[in-house]
């Protein structure tokens, strides 16, 4: 084999590519090193995270089981008032079970024990009933259980105050009395919840404030009553003797809402502003508002929309709008009657001041305006529409003993105006400048000869 003969510079070069070779296989370990490491920092890390949500799941796991714990129930063995919130023995009363219900996180459920019945008098020096937090307080039935407060006029508060941002709270089988609160509202029942006050088989009654004096939902909170009735309750110097829900919805099913009185509107059913009123297989009957310049009888709505089937608006008075007024709402009646309500003023059975306002299969009758228009319904400027309904026996003494409009609008389809009386103009139809429309409607029988 020929020799092969390197230089002094070939060898050096060749020193130095084995030099360049060891650097970069050193290089490369290190660079796998790193990455192996940054690999299980990762995995370790990944396993980390994993942990912290089976432990995040399992706290909430726990605090979800801790909250089912929680939820008690209590049984009243006792009427009289004494109370330290200790309700495990033969000693729990009402406001021992209250106490013990606040202090328990969770909608607790307060019954009475079998067969015990009579009246609560809540004592002044004690007030209120106060509840905080959700609960279900059953009673035995309305006329087996009577929570009555001790009040005069030295000692002023209102039966049941509750006091809870969240809180919805039921009321089921008693009577709610004696509250009074002559500068103040929500005599028997003061409800400051953006939940749900649900009364059922209940009664409210006999209580007296300044406004709102039977019952009172102050915030954006929703009422649910059913089965019960709100009756001789009285607002001196203010509106809603019944019920008042300033901002909330308001849900009234197979009640009587009967003989309240207030000062100003709404002597039955107040709901001011844009709440929804449903009202169902009612009677609001006999509510009355006293003061001039005051209205809305029976119901007083808003801007709210409000909805009434089934149910009976009668004999109740105010300035206007004996059995109902609105002012902006939407409302809808049907399958109803509105009959013997009265006003000083106008419209005596309804009055719709610029809302939207449609009767289906209504009866209308028998309702007077003393002195104003509309004996049945005076329209200002809205829309009323009539369809298969009778609007018979109003009076009005000046003008539309059945119906007046004025600047609005009314639409009558398949309906009966009869036998109503004006003492000046139109007795079955009267309109200023407004429009109304009749189609396939009988009128007939109605008088404007000044007389009525």
């Amino acid at each position: 084999m020929p020799a092969v003969y390197f230089s002094k510079i070939d060898v050096q070069a060749v020193h130095a590519r084995r030099r360049r070779n060891s650097s970069s296989d050193d290089l490369l370990m290190l660079s796998s090193v790193l990455k192996s490491l940054a690999r299980r920092s990762r995995q370790q890390s990944q396993e980390l995270s994993r942990e912290r949500r089976r432990l995040h799941r399992r706290r909430t796991l726990l605090q979800s089981l801790e909250n089912r714990r929680m939820l008690a129930s209590f049984s009243v063995v006792d009427l009289t008032d004494s109370g330290d919130g200790t309700c495990d023995g033969d000693g729990c009363t009402l406001r021992d079970a209250v106490i013990a219900a606040n202090a328990t996180l969770g909608e607790d459920t307060i019954t009475f024990a079998p067969g015990l019945t009579g009246t609560i008098t809540l004592d002044s020096d004690k007030g209120s009933l106060l509840i905080t937090d959700s609960v279900s307080i059953i009673g035995p039935d309305a006329d087996k259980l009577t929570l009555r407060a001790a009040t005069s006029a030295a000692n002023q508060f209102r039966v049941i105050d509750i006091d809870s941002l969240m809180s919805d709270v039921t009321l089921e089988g008693m009577t709610i009395t004696g509250g009074r609160l002559d500068a103040n509202a929500g005599a028997g029942i003061r409800f400051r919840s953006s939940g749900t006050l649900t009364l059922r088989e209940s009664v409210v009654t006999g209580n007296t404030a300044n406004n709102a004096a039977g019952i009172y939902s102050e915030f954006d909170g929703n009422l649910v009553i059913t089965s019960s009735t709100i009756s001789g309750n009285t607002a001196s110097f203010g509106d809603s003797g019944g019920i008042h829900n300033e901002d909330g919805n308001t849900n009234i099913s197979f009640s009587r809402i009967e003989n309240n009185q207030s000062y100003g509107s709404g002597a039955g059913l107040f709901s001011p502003n844009s709440g929804e009123v449903t009202i169902t297989d009612t009677s609001l009957i006999g509510n009355r508002v006293t003061q001039e310049g005051y209205y809305g009888g029976g119901v007083y709505s808003g801007e709210g929309n409000v909805t009434i089937s089934g149910s009976t608006i009668s004999g109740n008075t105010a300035d206007s709008g004996g059995g109902l007024y609105n002012i902006s709402g939407n409302v809808s009646i049907s399958a109803s009657e509105i009959s013997g309500n009265e006003v000083g003023y106008s419209g005596g059975g309804v009055f719709n001041e610029s809302g939207r306002l449609t009767l289906t299969n209504v009866t209308i009758e028998d309702n007077f305006a003393e002195y104003g228009d509309g004996g049945g319904l005076f329209n200002d400027s809205g829309e009323v529409t009539l369809s298969r309904s009778t609007i018979s026996g109003n009076r009005a003494i000046t003008d539309g003993g059945g119906i007046a409009t004025g600047a609005g609008r009314v639409d009558i389809t398949d309906s009966l105006l009869a036998a109503n009386q004006a003492a000046e103009d139109g007795g079955g139809l009267a309109t200023t400048t407004g429009q109304i429309t009749l189609t396939n409607t009988t009128v007939s029988g109605n008088s404007a000869d000044g007389t009525i």
